[in-house]
């Protein structure tokens, strides 16, 4: 297994409809990439945690930081929608639940502004309310 020390949290800046078979689709067809760039997809209609790219292959969700992290996407744009307390805290506990299993802390969840070498806005929320959100399951 590769050495973890990061998570980076997405968003698709897309419809909250949309699926990790359409973000696949998406990422094989028009960016030409191998697999979906992220590891792990939380879809928002309904809620759901599904696995993405392989976790032991190198990501395509956060150029500079992919060899070290795995990435998950929200389905859905957080610049445009506000995201929903249940949504929220579906996204921490699965973040919480990565954390416990690659050995992170809270302060290892970054969003995909914070990291990386590409200018963006995503994952279109404040990711300092999800990294307390995750402290907080992390402490029970």
């Amino acid at each position: 297994m590769r050495p973890i020390s990061k998570i980076v949290v997405h968003h698709t800046a897309s419809p909250a409809s949309w699926t990790l078979e359409k973000t696949r689709a998406y990422h094989k067809g028009t960016k030409g990439w191998s697999d979906i760039g992220y590891h792990f997809v939380v879809e928002t209609k309904p809620l759901a945690f599904r696995v993405g790219r392989r976790a032991d292959v190198n990501g395509a969700h956060a150029k500079g930081v992919n060899h070290s992290s795995v990435g998950l996407v929200v389905i859905g744009n957080f610049v445009e929608n506000e995201m929903d307390q249940e949504t929220l805290d579906y996204v921490a506990q699965a973040v919480a639940d990565l954390c416990v299993s690659y050995s992170l802390s809270a302060s290892d969840v970054y969003g995909h502004k914070e990291v990386g070498t590409t200018a963006t806005v995503c994952p279109g929320f404040d990711v300092e309310v999800l990294r307390d959100r995750v402290k907080e399951i992390l402490s029970k």
